[in-house]
């Protein structure tokens, strides 16, 4: 395995593997791998010839510096699952190499959907993913990018970003990918405490219930009968509701393009997800 530190290596390694009509495939995450991330990997071998991936925990997308310097991070097991599921090169910048000395161009998404929900709660989030997605999609010039939907709202608002900036890259969704309780795969639920995953295995069930009965539910229906059973789980709701995809509007009727949102805490770890309403996969809403 291959492992580059900065832009022009990166950018390099792929022009040489294009130039041998290699097809490459990029999978952009933060590190503290999972079998979410695994899922991307294998989904990007399976289509291309080579997989990159890149470890980089940007701090300009998190709620403060303290919160970024809690991220979990242990390179030599990451590269290890990265390998294991396929993946040939990383992409490992640090800090100094994405955000040279005298930096000061950011990419601005601003849109509906950038002012809601994760927007709303997190002001600065956006602006860090769209910026340094720029970056990365500059330094790997891959033919195809893996994003997976448990982060729904950032793939909607990064897709638009490389429609409207002329990236050439294909951006292919992957679906959420749970574990056998349900609970979405994420970096921060190696945080979790058993009561903190008994919380999260009780919000999927709660999220299920919801599908289950959302053809007889109004949106102040929802929010009557369940914000006080996510209470009862012991999660601090941040924002509950049903969204048409793409545009992130509420969606009452809960019609085909219907899709669940939340976000919340289990104790100090925030857990974030969503589920369809109609279909399987939001990729069939595309």
């Amino acid at each position: 395995m291959k492992v580059l530190t900065t832009a022009k290596e990166a950018n390099d390694e792929v022009f040489r593997l294009r130039s041998k009509e290699k097809s490459v495939g990029f999978v952009p995450t933060l590190g503290a791998l999972h079998e979410g991330h695994c899922a991307l990997f294998r989904r990007s071998s399976e289509e291309n010839d080579v997989t990159v991936a890149s470890i980089y925990v940007n701090a300009q997308q998190f709620d403060s510096a303290s919160d970024a310097e809690a991220y979990p991070r242990d390179f030599e097991r990451d590269k290890k699952l990265a390998a294991e599921s396929g993946v040939e090169v990383i992409f490992r910048p640090d800090d100094s190499e994405m955000y040279p000395s005298g930096n000061t161009t950011q990419v601005i998404s601003n849109s509906p959907v950038t002012r809601c929900y994760e927007g709303a709660i997190r002001p600065n989030f956006f602006n860090g993913v769209t910026t340094v997605v720029s970056k990365l999609l500059n330094a790997v010039p891959a033919d195809r990018v893996y994003f997976g939907q448990k982060d729904l709202q950032q793939y909607i608002v990064v897709r638009r970003m490389v429609k409207d900036l002329h990236f050439q890259q294909e951006i292919v969704p992957v679906p959420v990918i749970r574990d056998e309780n349900g609970v979405a795969y994420s970096s921060r639920n190696q945080r979790l405490d058993a009561a903190g995953w008994k919380t999260a295995r009780e919000v999927h069930k709660l999220m299920q219930e919801i599908k289950e009965s959302a053809s007889d539910l109004s949106r102040q229906e929802l929010f009557r009968r369940y914000v006080p059973r996510f209470k009862k789980a012991d999660f601090d709701l941040q924002y509950l509701d049903v969204v048409r995809f793409p545009n992130y509007d509420p969606a009452w009727p809960a019609d085909r393009d219907a899709v669940l949102i939340l976000a919340g805490y289990a104790g100090a770890v925030r857990l974030k997800d969503n589920l369809p309403l109609h279909v399987t996969d939001v990729a069939e809403l595309e």
